[in-house]
């Protein structure tokens, strides 16, 4: 599902080696433009067909995207282990960052397979038998999952705000655990709004619930539609960085 920042150091270990790290961000961006084209898939009038493939959709993107997020936690804890660690000197701050790193891919892991496990409890040949017990236990996987997206994002923006390590309980401590307190108050809050509108009240509400909560998932997908593709610009730009770092300057113009 979610899509973490690109990092600011040049991902080069496992497929980042033959594959570049712009055809990787590209597949995000693709998979995100997938499930944008699945969620329209779960309102009340869209046909069997549709409900159907959009369930196949979210069910694959999400396997797909839990084995880049396994790449990515192999590649993040190599590096961690052989450069951030390893170095002659390392880097308290590199060391942070890369831990991270390692933190944030394994809750959008969890997050995909949470997502990729509710995606089958919601197909009809498996809910039919049990169908109230099945659509509850899938949509409590989607709400972990989404739970587990909301931690990542925050971890990384702990990589922006945080520079150094977090072993010691201090002022900067405090103030990671007041801003994740605001990040969950503030879904909670928004998921709690929801429920207060007329609209959803008695036999003759005028908003259907399932609408609605499609409504936002759509919502949900282009934005990450959208990140994905600030994303693959991103990879451009450090890239680019990266080469005008490399080149070597002064160098005199050959007279031919």
């Amino acid at each position: 599902m979610g899509k973490q920042v690109v990092t600011a150091r040049l991902r080069i270990g496992y497929v980042f080696k033959y594959v570049g790290e712009e055809t990787l961000e590209a597949l995000n961006a693709l998979l995100a433009a997938l499930q944008l084209a699945a969620c329209p898939g779960f309102y009340p009038t869209a046909s069997t067909r549709y409900y159907w493939t959009a369930c196949y959709l979210f069910l694959a993107t999400s396997l797909v995207g839990g084995i880049i997020q396994v790449h990515a936690l192999l590649e993040s804890a190599q590096f961690l282990t052989h450069h951030a660690r390893g170095a002659a000197q390392p880097s308290e701050a590199e060391i942070g960052r890369s831990e991270r790193e390692v933190c944030e891919s394994v809750c959008y892991l969890a997050s995909s397979l949470l997502f990729a496990a509710g995606s089958v409890l919601f197909l009809p040949d498996v809910y039919e038998h049990n169908e109230r017990n099945d659509l509850t236990a899938g949509t409590a996987l989607f709400l972990a999952g989404s739970l587990l997206l909301q931690l990542a994002a925050f971890v990384n923006l702990l990589s922006v705000s945080v520079t150094g390590r977090m072993q010691k309980f201090g002022s900067e401590e405090l103030g990671v655990l007041s801003l994740l307190c605001s990040q969950a108050g503030s879904a909670a809050y928004s998921m709690g709004s929801l429920g207060y509108f007329p609209q959803l009240e008695g036999d003759g509400s005028k908003w259907n619930p399932l609408t609605v909560g499609t409504n936002l998932y759509v919502i949900g997908a282009a934005l990450y539609l959208v990140g994905g593709m600030l994303n693959c610009a991103l990879v451009v730009i450090k890239r680019r960085h990266h080469r005008k770092i490399k080149e070597p300057r002064g160098r005199l113009r050959q007279e031919v």
